[in-house]
């Protein structure tokens, strides 16, 4: 089996529950890291050029970048790239209703496949290796994940009270059982979570039928909470609670 060697000053490692950042040499085997072998901040360069002489290898050198695993975004809608070109007109006490609501209506599915391949090589190119995204028409995201080759989490947005999502949330709710049981996704590590969109947004049975899913599924929820300020009132004002104390009484963080 062919190696490849990539060597930095700078390079991300795991030591004993802590993260250092030192000199080495990364001997890789089919995208794998095989072995590393240390190197001295003071005698970088001529370790790196003994190694290359008596191991009659040629090392890619990034010198002082750092070198690092791919970075987690824990919490995007790629989709959402073509927000940019919007432009807000007036004030807007609660952007997401006021402004994201507006434009989200009338967003099709081939829309979000198109934007959602921007914003992917857009974390690509931020070194990120794995998004969970939580957005309308998931089924779409997760095949653009799949032709660009990012892994993700993928969480099709379910909403009922009120939202662009309301009229649509069952298909939603399906999208994400079919990534769930989608054994192409599942070999290109892209996998599904249910995704509530916030508190008030989704009633009390659906987030009841979330939970049972979850349960029985063994899927994550991804989900806004406390998002805004109209959010953390309206929870006061429905249930004398605030949005973390209503999903512990509705048995989420159980």
């Amino acid at each position: 089996m062919s190696s490849y060697f990539i060597a930095s000053q700078n390079i991300l490692f795991f030591f004993h529950s802590d993260y250092k950042v030192t000199p080495a040499i990364l001997e890789i085997q089919d995208g794998k890291i095989f072995k590393i072998f240390p190197l001295t901040v003071a005698h970088y360069d001529s370790e790196l050029n003994d190694f290359q002489k008596k191991n009659n290898v040629k090392i890619q050198n990034y010198k002082d970048k750092l070198v690092t695993p791919a970075f987690v975004n824990c919490h995007t809608h790629v989709a959402m790239s073509f927000f940019r070109n919007l432009k807000i007109s007036g004030q807007s006490k609660n952007m997401i209703e006021d402004f994201f609501y507006s434009a989200e209506k009338v967003i099709s599915k081939e829309d979000v496949s198109a934007f959602s391949k921007i914003g992917i090589y857009e974390n690509i190119l931020n070194g990120v290796g794995t998004i969970w995204d939580h957005y309308y028409h998931g089924i779409d995201t997760a095949n653009s994940c799949l032709e660009i080759g990012m892994n993700a989490v993928i969480s099709p947005t379910l909403q009922d009270i009120r939202g662009p999502g309301q009229l649509i949330y069952e298909k939603s709710l399906q999208e994400t059982f079919d990534i769930s049981h989608s054994a192409e996704f599942k070999k290109n590590h892209i996998y599904a979570a249910l995704g509530p969109h916030a508190t008030d947004t989704v009633s009390f049975d659906l987030w009841k039928k979330i939970l049972k899913y979850s349960i029985e599924l063994n899927l994550p929820i991804h989900s806004h909470v406390s998002q805004t300020l109209e959010e953390f009132q309206g929870s006061f004002s429905k249930y004398n609670k605030t949005p973390i104390q209503f999903l512990k009484d509705v048995g989420i963080f159980e």
